[in-house]
C-alpha cells in the first residue's frame, strides 16, 4: 500500500516514522523552511528530517495546489495527514485510490479547528483523544473511521498532553491502516448537533482576564510553553507571560487576583527580561 504522509511539527514525526517502517511511503508533504529564534536561523520542519532519514520525496510548497500536477502523476492508495497546516484542496483528497484521511488531536466532533488540545484544557475536559477522520472539503467535517481516548489528569498541561496524544496515535494508525487496507472499517457521521469549535490561539485569547482560580489555571496550562497566557502589570504596564502557577502559597514576587482567591506564579517570565522558575 503507498502512502502519501503530509504533517509539518514534532507531533506528527511518533506516527510517520511508524507508517514509513511498515508501509511503502513515497512522498512527504510539510510546510516550507522558516526563520526561527532570536537569530532567524532557516529551519526544516521536524517532519522533513524524518524523510531525510529515510530517503523519502519531500515536497514544501506555500500552498499544496502548487504541486497538484505532480501528485496527479503519482500511484498512492492513502493520503495522510496529521497537524500538516493547511486545508487540502478536494481535487487533492480525490487523488487518493483508497481515501484521504486525517489525524486529528480531539474525540471529533468536539473541538474542531486548529488548537483542540488547548481548549480541551482550558475548558477543564476531563477526557480527550485523537480520532481518525476522512477528509472532506469542509474542516475537520469527515466521516469517523477510529477513536481513542484518554484521561485528562490534573498534572497536564499542553506540553504532556501533547507528548501522550502524538504517542497515542503512533500506537494506533498501523492497526489502524491496515484495517483501511482490508476494507474492515465502518465510517460514523459526526453528529452536527455535538459540533464544537476550537480556532486558532488568538493574542486576545492569551490575555489573562479575572476568572476562578480552577479556570485560571486550566487557561495558564493550556497555552504554557508557547505562547504562554500573560498579564499586564499595572504599574510598569509590561507583559508578564505566566507558563505555571500554584494555588500553594510560594515565594512567588507576581501574584494572580482570581475571582475568588489568588494564584502565585511558579514559572513566568516579564517582558524582554529571562524566564525565571520559583523552585
Amino acid at each position: 500500500m503507498k502512502i502519501i504522509l503530509a504533517g509539518t511539527p514534532n507531533f506528527s514525526v511518533e506516527t510517520f516514522e511508524n507508517i514509513i517502517q511498515s508501509f511503502e511511503v513515497i512522498g512527504l508533504i510539510a510546510q516550507p523552511d522558516r526563520r526561527v529564534g532570536r537569530k532567524q536561523i532557516l529551519t526544516s520542519p521536524p517532519t522533513i528530517e524524518l524523510a531525510q532519514k529515510y530517503n523519502i520525496k519531500i515536497y514544501q510548497p506555500e500552498k499544496i495546489l502548487d504541486i497538484y500536477q505532480e501528485l496527479s502523476n503519482l500511484e498512492f492508495d492513502i493520503f495522510l495527514t496529521m497537524a500538516y497546516g493547511q486545508i487540502i484542496p478536494e481535487n487533492i483528497l480525490l487523488l487518493a485510490k483508497i481515501g484521504s484521511f486525517n489525524i486529528h488531536a480531539s474525540l471529533l466532533p468536539k473541538y474542531r479547528g486548529a488548537a483542540p488540545i488547548q481548549y480541551a484544557i482550558c475548558k477543564g475536559d476531563k477526557k480527550t483523544g485523537i480520532t481518525l477522520i476522512e477528509m472532506i472539503s469542509k474542516m475537520d467535517a469527515g466521516d469517523i473511521l477510529f477513536q481513542k481516548e484518554i484521561d485528562i489528569l490534573p498534572s497536564d498541561n499542553y506540553d504532556s498532553l501533547l507528548i501522550k496524544l502524538s504517542s497515542l496515535a503512533a500506537q494506533n494508525i498501523i492497526e489502524w491502516l491496515n484495517l483501511i487496507k482490508n476494507n474492515k472499517f465502518k465510517k460514523i457521521s459526526q453528529e452536527e448537533s455535538l459540533v464544537s469549535f476550537a480556532p486558532k490561539i488568538s493574542k486576545e485569547d492569551e490575555l489573562l482576564e479575572l476568572d476562578t482560580i480552577d479556570n485560571t489555571i486550566n487557561k495558564i496550562n493550556s497555552l504554557c510553553s508557547q505562547p504562554g497566557a500573560y498579564i499586564i502589570d499595572q504599574k510598569t504596564h509590561k507583559r508578564i507571560k505566566i507558563f505555571k502557577a500554584s494555588k500553594e502559597k510560594i515565594n512567588s514576587p507576581i501574584i494572580i487576583q482570581c475571582i475568588d482567591g489568588i494564584i502565585y506564579a511558579k514559572e513566568y517570565q516579564i517582558e524582554s527580561k529571562k524566564k525565571i522558575t520559583i523552585i
